[in-house]
């Protein structure tokens, strides 16, 4: 979730990637512009996290990681 508006697989396009390791839970950005600052949310079975992402001109990716 950014800034209050659901991330999922089928609504992600190529403009995001989802992993999961375990507990660990990695958004990948790619091609990261300023309108990707925001803040991102995790919910799971096991808990939520939160991460606050700011953006400083373009880059190719970025990843948000969240261990719930």
């Amino acid at each position: 979730m950014k800034d209050g508006v659901e991330l999922n697989r089928e609504t992600a396009g190529s403009k995001y990637r989802f992993k999961k390791d375990g507990k660990r839970h990695v958004l990948i950005i790619n091609e990261a512009t300023k309108e990707d600052t925001g803040m991102y949310y995790v919910f799971t079975n096991g808990g939520e996290s939160k991460a606050e992402l700011e953006v400083e001109g373009n880059i190719s990716s970025v990843g948000v990681i969240a261990s719930v």
